[in-house]
């Protein structure tokens, strides 16, 4: 079994501990980079600087389809290396002046980039619902983090309405 956790050069709690001390943005990413497991989606925050990385390493494999047993004895479904630091998904101070993370892929990272993902349906669902509003109260912020919608399921169940209705 592979698995990033178990890489000697992972150390994620001096990585957290450095994080939890770091002074600056500079500082909290360095922190990051001593780290390749657990697979993270990490923010940071100060008074002039909003960021985001991906915490741990993201293997380049031969065969992406990992949600099946692969041949261990071949070599043909082994990892090509992992991702370079600086071809790693991040945002740092976009101009948006706010980042989403819901631990889908993000935004400009292709197939060949290969991580283990979650569908962008809470991504596209907070997004949309950011976008519409420049002033945010701490109750709109609450009432976003528990919200029970989801802007994918509307939109199947619109296409279905509509079909429902043009076959009558």
């Amino acid at each position: 079994l592979k698995w990033s956790f178990y890489s000697k050069n992972n150390n994620t709690l001096s990585a957290l501990h450095t994080m939890a001390e770091a002074k600056d943005i500079k500082e909290f990413e360095a922190a990051l980079k001593s780290a390749t497991a657990p697979g993270l989606n990490v923010m940071y925050a100060d008074a002039q600087n909003i960021a985001w990385w991906v915490f741990g390493e993201i293997a380049l494999k031969r065969n992406p389809n990992t949600d099946l047993i692969l041949d261990g004895a071949s070599g043909k479904d082994e990892w090509n290396g992992t991702l370079p630091w600086d071809k790693k998904p991040h945002l740092v101070n976009p101009p948006s002046g706010y980042i989403v993370t819901a631990n889908s892929r993000p935004m400009g990272f292709t197939d060949s980039q290969r991580g283990e993902w979650q569908s962008d349906d809470r991504f596209q669902t907070i997004s949309k619902a950011l976008a519409e509003k420049d002033q945010w109260s701490a109750e709109d912020v609450k009432s976003l983090q528990t919200m029970n919608f989801n802007h994918h399921t509307k939109a199947i169940l619109d296409r279905k309405s509509t079909r429902l209705n043009s076959s009558h």
